[in-house]
């Protein structure tokens, strides 16, 4: 059986607006959540990959074969149903929907998925009763019955405005419950979802600096360019200092009297320069300052600081690393080069080491050198290598013959 599916709650908004206590809806089909299990990564992977390609058919037999392997996944229970919806198998769709049900971090949005594809069904006195078994575990249902398209069938219902304004009515009550709900899914899972956010935020900033780049480069070097752009690094700083905060009240012995204990690097180069030994200066507090900026997105005092330990004693690959993102996303690109390159030199950083090296080469029109570091980079297996296409760092060589080429080479290999 096939229907066409035009509105999907989508899951990440679902994650938001528990955290929030409201709800959003869109007609845009939605990416919903990553995988969490202890399924072989090649599976995961394989799974996460057909859903963002939305090849919902691929993606749910995906699905099924880690609920067979775990039974007790909620994600996986979930996202089976929202790949089975996605497809049109709304029958199939229904049994994933009741089971992901049974998990309390998704009991609300499931039941609403499974009136949705009753109303798709045309069976409503089904969907009626999901709504409100939906609306009674929290789902703030009332805010999005009619924005939703999968419900059009209830529209010419008696009940349907009824149960929109009565649901409406007592969505205080439901946001009570979703808070409740969120503050024991975020006990269990805050440290991951905090993470990804970290990973939205330093998107966020590098793709701010490279439009930033671009402007500069077509305008010219003027201060509400500037501007623009110190705004933009305030803002990915405010997450970064969220995020530090967040880590804070996990640890806070660990973080106790951080700030009062904080080393400028000219107090560490002061004290250095008094005892002329290299050996005297305080390597753990100069990493800390230079930790601190990197997680404040302090991009110039984050690379200095790197720099002033690189004269002390030879980077790991964290720090040549960080170094190298640093002067990049400050727009000292010559000078991430090398860093870019010596990060490469450790296997844990290899693959993105080489990307953000051929991002680097592009931005500088090395065009020989940027896909000669993609070519590294996947051969490296670095997971994320089809992000080049929608990163503006790589802008000044797609008109160059051997992009297209490469994108295609990569769709061959399965990337």
């Amino acid at each position: 059986m096939s229907h066409a599916k035009t509105s999907f709650i989508s899951t990440i908004l679902l994650m938001s607006s528990m955290a929030m206590g409201q709800t959003t809806q869109s007609d845009a089909p939605p990416t919903s959540p990553e995988v969490k299990t202890e399924a072989s990564p090649e599976l995961i992977q394989r799974a996460r990959a057909q859903q963002q390609q939305e090849k919902w058919v691929e993606a749910a037999e995906s699905y099924m074969e880690i609920t067979e392997v775990q039974p007790d996944n909620a994600n996986a229970w979930f996202n089976l149903g929202y790949c089975l919806h996605m497809a049109g198998e709304l029958d199939l769709a229904i049994n994933a929907h009741r089971k992901a049900s049974t998990f309390e971090q998704f009991t609300g949005i499931a039941l609403y998925n499974l009136g949705c594809a009753y109303a798709l069904l045309d069976e409503k006195d089904e969907a009626f009763a999901a709504l409100e078994a939906s609306a009674k575990a929290g789902f703030d249902v009332g805010a999005n019955m009619r924005g939703d398209s999968d419900l059009v069938n209830l529209h010419d219902d008696a009940r349907f405005e009824a149960f929109r304004e009565a649901a409406s009515s007592g969505s205080g009550d439901g946001i009570t419950s979703a808070i409740q709900r969120a503050k024991a899914y975020l006990e269990q899972n805050g440290p991951a979802m905090m993470q990804q956010a970290m990973a939205m935020a330093q998107q966020f900033a590098g793709m701010a600096q490279q439009k930033y780049q671009e402007l500069q480069q077509k305008a010219g070097n003027k201060e509400e360019l500037a501007a623009i752009k110190q705004r933009l690094f305030e803002m990915y700083g405010q997450a970064h200092q969220a995020f530090a905060q967040w880590q804070m009240r996990q640890n806070p012995e660990a973080y106790a009297s951080q700030d009062e204990s904080e080393t400028s690097l000219e107090s560490i180069e002061e004290d250095a320069s008094e005892t002329s030994d290299v050996a005297q200066v305080d390597l753990e507090a100069l990493s800390q300052l230079a930790n601190n900026h990197f997680q404040r997105a302090q991009w110039a005092d984050a690379a200095q600081a790197y720099s002033a330990i690189g004269k002390i004693q030879e980077l790991d690959g964290v720090q040549w690393y960080r170094l190298g993102y640093a002067l990049h996303l400050d727009g000292q690109i010559e000078e991430a080069l090398e860093a870019h390159q010596k990060a490469a030199e450790f296997d844990a950083f290899r693959g993105i080491a080489l990307f953000n090296l051929a991002c680097a080469h592009s931005l500088l029109n090395h065009a020989d050198e940027a896909f000669e570091a993609l070519e590294q980079c996947r051969e490296a297996g670095f997971d994320r290598i089809q992000d080049m296409a929608n990163d503006s760092d790589f802008d000044n060589i797609r008109d160059d013959e051997r992009y297209e080429a490469f994108l295609a080479s990569l769709q061959d290999d399965g990337v």
